[in-house]
């Protein structure tokens, strides 16, 4: 005689789970590894979001502060004597200006390779001053704010003359992933009366936007006063 109760024979029989049973099992772990998951997603995309937005704001930042300094310091070509400063007879006319395409112009990205604003930094020629070595003319450099391989960047470099302290090149990304660039020129109504109360400026607004997540973005500008003229049309 079976000494053992029903439930209990019942429970040893039953060894296994039904087909019924693991599937829903298994679509139970299916949810919750999906919802852990998406919860995981969302986490790493607002990190990494963050991150970029973070460096490409500093990028933008350090690079539009450069070009404030570098606008600052556009210069004519002139010459150092006894009895004063003169404009320098050998430089050259396009010297003078900050060269744009036009007054305001809007450029959004992709965009091919292009200038997009120059003009010159220069350091003055000598001739007589006591002390001092003559220097035959001035030491130009050119600036540029162009479009590189879908990047927007600064570069200076000699565009002529010599210097006692040569002014060194310099290239820096202003921003890798921009999505638009606005540029907008204000200038005085008499541009022989360009002084510290008087000058020209450029406004420049950057958007950029995140290269996997396009809704991610970020917009930085400055506005720059300079004391040389304004050309529009070609870009040295």
């Amino acid at each position: 005689m079976n000494s053992r109760s029903a439930p209990a024979r019942l429970l040893s029989e039953r060894t296994a789970f039904t087909a019924l049973e693991v599937l829903i099992a298994a679509s139970v772990l299916a949810m919750l590894l999906g919802a852990a998951y998406k919860v995981f997603s969302s986490v790493s995309r607002v990190q990494t979001i963050g991150q970029w937005n973070n460096r490409t704001t500093m990028q933008i930042r350090n690079g539009l502060s450069l070009l404030r300094n570098e606008l600052s310091r556009a210069s004519r070509p002139v010459k150092l004597t006894q009895s004063g400063m003169v404009s320098d007879p050998n430089g050259s006319n396009e010297t003078l200006s900050l060269h744009v395409k036009d007054n305001s112009s809007t450029i959004t990205f992709p965009a091919a390779n292009q200038n997009l604003m120059s003009f010159f930094i220069c350091q003055p020629a000598r001739e007589g001053i006591p002390g001092m070595p003559d220097i035959g003319s001035p030491e130009v450099m050119v600036s540029r704010v162009s479009v590189v391989n879908g990047s927007i960047v600064y570069t200076r470099e000699l565009f002529g003359g010599s210097s006692a302290q040569p002014t060194s090149p310099l290239r820096q990304v202003i921003c890798e992933n921009p999505e638009q660039i606005i540029l907008s020129i204000g200038q005085t109504t008499d541009p022989t009366e360009l002084a510290v109360n008087k000058r020209n400026f450029v406004r420049v607004n950057i958007i950029a936007h995140h290269p996997k997540y396009p809704d991610a973005k970020v917009s930085e500008s400055i506005e720059a006063p300079f004391e040389v003229p304004i050309e529009t049309g070609n870009i040295p």
